[in-house]
């Protein structure tokens, strides 16, 4: 999507990114505060380099491992260590003649921040980050930003004279030397402050040209007044993309309309994101056009609220069928702060398996935790369980064990007990004797020589021992590689 306003004042900066990038430079970081413009200065000096990817931070994508990166994540390796190879080899291809901007660096969460710093060091592939400084660092963040030898290209305010060339494109001949002041004061230079005010057709008619009414304070005043001045319709767009973004154009035009969704890209709140349609052949997303308006919306909104169209993103977002493990952490993560809804434990379930997949263990106890009583509890324990094993917490999956009721288990699910408790003795509490004793318990099991599952006069459930003794010797779990 082309950009809507002219880019003024940063032609040193420009030169300076060029000429780093064609000579050498293998990776740059754009730095300032928020509306500076350093996501539009990063597009300005890439957009007509070949092999560009961008990979954009999100708020929502902060509590999601790898998230900014899903759309470039392959689903089939299980691995964890192979993805994240897989995934830092296809960004750096073809070698040398491949550009990646990360945009919001900010809101990378550690796995995400691992991979950048990866990039960051390669001779493969050259590098653009933006970084919204004025915010507390995170430990990887700040790891990251220690790289050595990286150039760092910090975003002045624009001055009186690119404030002066914006603002006439709207103004025109009622742009006075009052006017260009009072507005330079009040912005302090910032360029989307300015965009934000020439946009609404009130400030840009009457109150930069003598009205008496009083101009919003802050960025973030200006940008809440803009948004609650938007219709119902496009301002439940904004919302749904604030708290899951980003989000299939399916979910967001069976919450809301396509007619919502056209109005909020025509107010240029939004954008229609292709790229993942046509990598993944999935559906198309909707992001926010800067995240400071999700921020806004995010901060007037009442809890109640966002736990409400939580609980509508999880179901719209189940009949959506995603290719990548991130979208299902992504939808756990919201049903975890949302209200109840017929699909919440099927969510959780399903993405406490796939944090697994991604090595976020600990997400992967939170997630099974949260599961209630009924057909995806079971599966919600062991799952914990395993967890807690790989992270070396022998007693607490000791304890998850003990929670299990036995009786509500299918015989796959009881054969994975087993193997489970087995691997727990081995690998966490280095006991092979007593991971041979469960296994030797389960071979005692098969008393009355029933293939799978049965109970016994007294309830006692049975599983063919040589069954549940194949699988701990041959496909007990490797302790993944962790990063």
């Amino acid at each position: 999507m082309a950009p809507r306003w002219p880019l003024v004042g940063r032609a040193s900066e420009v030169a300076r990114l060029c000429s780093g990038l064609d000579e050498g430079v293998r990776t740059v970081l754009v730095s300032g505060p928020a509306g500076i413009g350093k996501t539009r200065l990063a597009h300005e000096v890439t957009h007509e380099l070949p092999n560009v990817r961008w990979v954009r931070g999100s708020v929502s994508a902060t509590t999601v491992p790898l998230g900014a990166y899903a759309e470039f994540v392959r689903a089939d390796p299980v691995d964890p260590v192979l993805r994240i190879g897989q995934l830092i080899a296809a960004l750096s291809s073809p070698p040398s003649d491949s550009v990646v901007v990360i945009d919001d660096i900010q809101y990378l969460d550690p796995l995400s921040i691992l991979v950048t710093r990866a990039l960051a060091v390669s001779e493969a592939v050259r590098v653009v980050l933006t970084w919204r400084t004025g915010e507390a660092l995170t430990p990887e963040l700040a790891e990251l930003l220690r790289v050595d030898g990286l150039p760092r290209v910090e975003l002045a305010p624009l001055s009186r004279t690119a404030i002066d060339e914006l603002a006439r494109g709207v103004l025109g001949d009622d742009l006075t030397d009052r006017t260009g002041s009072e507005v330079q004061r009040l912005t302090e230079g910032n360029p989307l402050f300015l965009t934000a005010l020439l946009a609404d057709p009130v400030v840009a008619g009457r109150r930069l040209t003598g009205c008496a009414r009083t101009l919003p304070p802050t960025l973030l005043d200006v940008i809440e007044s803009r948004l609650t001045a938007l219709p119902a319709g496009v301002r439940g767009v904004l919302d749904l993309v604030a708290l899951g973004e980003p989000v299939p154009v399916a979910a967001i035009t069976s919450l809301t309309s396509t007619a919502a969704l056209e109005r909020a890209e025509a107010a240029d709140v939004v954008l229609v994101d292709d790229r993942r349609r046509q990598s993944q052949g999935c559906c198309a997303d909707v992001r926010l056009t800067h995240p400071l308006y999700g921020e806004a919306r995010l901060n007037t909104m009442p809890e109640s609220q966002q736990r409400r169209l939580r609980a509508q993103l999880v179901d719209a977002l189940g009949g959506i069928d995603a290719p990548d493990v991130q979208a299902k952490v992504k939808r756990a993560v919201l049903a975890s702060r949302a209200d109840p809804s017929p699909h919440s434990d099927q969510a959780l379930v399903a993405g406490a398996v796939a944090a697994m997949g991604l090595a976020a263990l600990p997400l992967a106890v939170e997630l099974a935790a949260l599961v209630g009583p009924g057909e995806y509890l079971a599966t919600a324990q062991l799952t914990a369980a395993h967890a807690m094993t790989v992270l070396g917490d022998a007693d607490g999956a000791q304890a998850m064990y003990a929670r299990i009721s036995v009786a509500d288990l299918t015989a796959p699910q009881w054969e994975s007990l087993l193997v489970l408790e087995a691997y727990t003795q081995l690998w966490t509490r280095n006991d092979a004797a007593g991971a041979a004793r469960i296994v030797t318990r389960a071979r005692a099991a098969d008393a009355h020589g029933v293939v799978g599952r049965a109970a016994d006069a007294d309830g006692q459930v049975h599983l063919r021992g040589d069954d549940v003794a194949r699988q701990a010797h041959l496909e007990l779990p490797r302790q993944p590689a962790l990063v």
